[in-house]
């Protein structure tokens, strides 16, 4: 409704786009089911939520003189996080690999022997045995997992091979049970580091874990073992007992999913841990996707022919599709645009593959073609169609390729659909239309309407054409931008909408009455097609010459008729600003301001919005400003702009909740005041960096002032064999580190006051007495020794003397000097992830920002330091509870680095891989012998062989 009261009908997303009827009154929605041939020449594009002429498919015909892929040459193939290639050669009995860089392929296993140089000693050290070499194996099937594991089906003996791509070493080859029927054809990998295998042969397929362990649907637990009182108990109170424990019985190698599918020949692992099954149905003329969670099947498979509704009509006849292959490519970025899930087909051609918009509930599967996507194949080999890093890739003889779409539009020429609206009162004046849509050049939207009072009298009523224009000053909508603009990015250009986008709007002429109904034809030249997002149509006519001029205007209908139509266009253009006005409010609330008015609002608060900030971070920075400068200057204040500016995932609690901004929060930034430290060692407060150092006090300190001055100097001559009293400065030389062995032993602290800090003793005793009158009382001083002032009081040069002095002395070193050094004085520890190296642009770039961000928060009297702190468990840094961190162990992407020597700490790095197999003719740096002398070969390692049977599993 806008500032008049004119209410709007919406058309807005597909439930509504559907209802609309075609040119034979059946719903749209019944013309787009996959099992009826769609003749209203529209479609449904599900990715950008637009209405649209039928996208027609272009089909690459073969050549009848190409090599067409076959499923023998389906061997599988994979590639690692790193670019690295595997596949299985032609002869099944090699695992080839092209290194990321590289243009040519080598053996990865089982490996040539390698040349080694030649003894340098008489005498070598050399095994008794040679190794053996490891037996010929026949590959089928090959995949890497998420814990970056290569795993390779072998048929004999029956099993898989899994090579360790981080650590290397020997293979671990696992043997079948002779009893269970496994020939693996094809793999994939699972969410969580596991994998899934498909048996084409026996028809079913298998889910494996992230520990090689087969996976079954139902696992039932063994009878618990009865309770048992613990060994170790307390002397009194309850006695602890252990509780009964159920444990989980072996998993046999036979509970795998049977398939009730012709020929399976290929299997995609989704997200939600559920596979699609790709049936070649090689007896019918298309293939089948069907998908399954374990042991069973959700939902009716779907059939390729969907397809065959969308060809041209010059290559419609006769077409056909099996299958050779699929790959399931999850959402994704791409050039600044949200790609959603999508699976791709390749035909038994091997010249083209096919694009699907993949959705579907937890019984269901619904594949939305995509024929506007054309993705043309050149020389494919057929050994697989794999999804990685947000692109598919084929092969063509021993290189890949990634798939290229090629921009060769078809869509329908001409598609029509009514809609039908009520007014809900007789004599409805219906005011306007606005259309959001993109009508590019040689396309167009012609739209007519006619109304009546009764449905029954709309038939009978003549077509109105009615006018479309495009909007110069955007939508009638108080601040809705143009639905077709890419997002607005800070600090970058506010983006070019695409030609012909933006609000159309049209004037009815003489719709009267309180049914309408309009007729919508959409053309386009065959390549290109106008898109409708969103349809509004107003209603009833608020109509200026009625409320604003006299009676006299509307005595002859036919001026009366032109001069309330003249005058709605000005109302258009008023009512769009009112509704402007009223709805201000709109840019003042974080929630529902544009993103362009957000650097504007933060202009109120006197901010500027760090452009490198997500439109997220930006409102949550508005919405919670006045909490923001309310503690700006303060620990909290700095916590909230460090962890808004570098939390990942930064949320409200930042600034409501006063507990999370601590140190206790694992993982978290840290503000640690040093005047904290005075007294215990920063890591009690989450410094992982200072452990202990001298002059911190310990709860254990076995001297006090009270047990006296003698009692001290007794110690320390036992302990150091020297006579004399207890030096109260550090000696130097050899004696240094003794002395602070003692002290810290004895005292609990090392001291630290030296002759220069006479000020700062002067205004101890000034804060302690008060007067001098208390001071001489309290050290006994006669009249002739009494201070006429505390600036002719003097350090202590040795240990004082029992009473006063001695517990002056005490609390000067102990609690005065210690804070006035620490204080105005404050440490920012920001969380280092194990895989960011201190050399790396992220490092540094989040130091520069934090420094940045510190420096502008601060106060100005104080003084800080930046220093980063593992946020992993080590011993001896993190406190159990609180800086512990869950995380799928050492196979983590997330953990520490490769060792680079000069930028890495011992225990902050990993030894990494030495790289892929070099060529024979190459020598590993530092191998040490000249090509001339590579006279010998080593046998390459054998294998580690794990036998199943029974329970249990792998």
């Amino acid at each position: 409704m806008d500032a008049n009261g004119t209410r709007y009908h919406l058309l807005l997303g597909k439930p509504d786009w559907s209802a609309c009827l075609d040119l034979q009154g059946k719903p749209l929605a019944d013309s787009w089911q996959d099992e009826v041939e769609n003749q209203t020449g529209l479609a449904w594009d599900s990715e950008h939520a637009h209405l649209i002429l039928e996208p027609l498919l272009f089909h690459y015909v073969a050549s009848p003189a190409d090599v067409l892929p076959t499923p023998e040459d389906r061997r599988g193939a994979a590639r690692d996080r790193l670019g690295n290639w595997y596949w299985i050669d032609s002869q099944r009995k090699v695992i080839r690999t092209l290194p990321a860089g590289s243009r040519a392929a080598v053996d990865y296993y089982p490996v040539p022997e390698p040349f080694i140089c030649p003894p340098e000693d008489e005498n070598p050290f050399v095994p008794l045995e040679t190794a053996p070499l490891p037996a010929s194996l026949t590959f089928s099937g090959l995949t890497t997992t998420e814990g970056q594991y290569l795993v390779a089906g072998v048929l004999d003996p029956k099993g898989l091979i899994i090579f360790d791509l981080l650590a290397g070493g020997t293979p671990t080859q696992i043997v079948w049970p002779q009893e269970i029927d496994f020939v693996p054809f094809d793999m994939s990998p699972m969410p969580g580091g596991g994998l899934w295998i498909l048996d084409r042969l026996n028809l079913r397929f298998w889910a494996i874990d992230r520990f090689f362990n087969v996976i079954a649907k139902d696992q039932t637990l063994q009878p618990p073992e009865a309770p048992a009182p613990e060994i170790f108990q307390p002397e009194s109170g309850e006695k602890r007992i252990t509780p009964a424990t159920g444990f989980p019985q072996g998993i046999k190698l036979a509970d795998a999913t049977p398939l009730d599918v012709e020929d399976p020949i290929a299997i995609e692992g989704l997200p939600d841990c559920t596979v699609l099954i790709l049936d070649r149905r090689p007896s019918e003329d298309f293939s089948q996707v069907s998908r399954f969670r374990l042991g069973q099947r959700l939902g009716n498979p779907v059939s390729l022919e969907i397809l065959a509704d969308k060809m041209e009509e010059s290559s419609a006849e006769g077409f056909t599709l099996t299958a050779h292959d699929f790959a399931f490519l999850p959402e994704h970025e791409e050039n600044g645009e949200t790609i959603p899930d999508r699976l791709y087909i390749v035909s038994s051609g091997g010249n083209q593959t096919f694009a699907f918009h993949i959705e579907g509930t937890d019984s269901l599967l619904d594949l939305d073609p995509l024929p506007e996507i054309y993705l043309p194949m050149r020389l494919f080999s057929g050994k697989a169609l794999v999804a990685s890093d947000g692109k598919v890739y084929y092969d063509m003889g021993e290189r890949w390729l990634a798939l290229v779409q090629q921009l060769r539009p078809r869509y329908r020429s001409e598609g029509s659909f009514f809609k039908s609206f009520d007014g809900h009162q007789p004599n409805t004046v219906w005011h306007r239309m606005m259309l959001d849509a993109c009508l590019p050049p040689d396309t167009s939207v012609d739209v007519w309407s006619r109304a009546a009072d009764s449905p029954d009298d709309l038939t009978a009523q003549p077509w109105q054409r009615e006018r479309l224009y495009l909007r110069n000053d955007g939508s009638e909508l108080p601040y809705a931008g143009n639905p077709f603009r890419k997002p607005y990015r800070p600090a970058m250009p506010v983006p070019q909408a695409p030609l012909g986008s933006g609000t159309w709007e049209l004037l009815f002429q003489r719709a009267t009455g309180q049914y309408l109904e309009i007729r919508v034809t959409l053309r386009g030249n065959g390549q290109r097609t106008p898109r409708l997002r969103a349809m509004r149509v107003y209603y009833p006519r608020f109509s200026y010459l009625e409320n604003y001029l006299p009676a006299a205007y509307q005595q002859d209908s036919a001026s009366a008729s032109f001069l309330e139509r003249y005058l709605a266009n000005p109302e258009g253009i008023y009512t769009t600003i009112e509704d402007r006005i009223a709805a201000v409010r709109q840019l003042f609330d974080v929630s529902t301001a544009s993103p362009e008015a957000l650097d504007w609002l933060a202009g109120w608060f006197g901010a500027a919005l760090d452009p490198a900030w997500d439109d997220y971070r930006r409102r949550l920075f508005i919405r919670y400003a006045m909490i923001f400068f309310q503690y700006r200057g303060t620990p909290r204040g700095i916590r909230m702009a460090l962890r808004l500016a570098l939390d990942e995932c930064p949320g409200e609690h930042i600034f409501t909740d006063l507990n999370c901004c601590g140190s206790e929060a694992p993982g978290s930034l840290r503000i640690i005041e040093a005047f904290r430290t005075r007294a215990f060692p920063g890591v009690l407060y989450g410094d992982p960096t200072d452990v202990l150092r001298s002059g911190i006090t310990l709860e254990n300190a076995v001297w006090r002032p009270e047990d006296g001055h003698a009692e001290l100097n007794y110690r320390y001559q036992q302990s150091s064999g020297l006579a004399g009293e207890y030096p109260i400065y550090d000696p130097g030389g050899a004696a240094s580190e003794s002395w602070k062995l003692f002290s810290l032993k004895n005292l609990g602290f090392a001291p630290a006051a030296r002759s220069a800090d006479w000020p700062l003793w002067q205004a101890y005793l000034m804060r302690a007495y008060g007067t001098l009158a208390a001071y001489n009382t309290a050290y006994a001083l006669s009249p002739d020794q009494a201070l006429e002032s505390f600036d002719n009081a003097e350090m202590p040069k040795s240990l004082p003397a029992d009473g006063a002095p001695l517990e002056d002395w005490y609390r000067f070193e102990t609690v005065f000097l210690p804070l006035v050094r620490n204080a105005h004085h404050f440490s920012v520890l920001l969380p280092m992830p194990g895989n960011i190296s201190t050399d790396s642009e992220i490092y540094q770039s989040r130091l520069g920002l934090a420094r940045k961000i510190v420096e502008l928060e601060k106060p100005a009297h104080t003084t800080y330091d930046i220093r980063f702190f593992w946020a992993l468990f080590r011993l001896g840094e993190a406190r159990l509870g609180l800086d512990t961190q869950i995380d799928i162990g050492s196979r983590s992407p997330n953990f520490p680095p490769a060792f680079v020597v000069g930028q890495n700490f011992l225990a902050e790095g990993i030894l990494s891989d030495p790289g892929p197999p070099l060529p024979l003719d190459r020598l590993k740096p530092g191998a040490g012998c000249a090509p001339s002398d590579l006279t010998a070969r080593a046998a390459p390692p054998a294998l580690r062989t794990v036998t199943t049977s029974g329970p249990c599993g792998c």
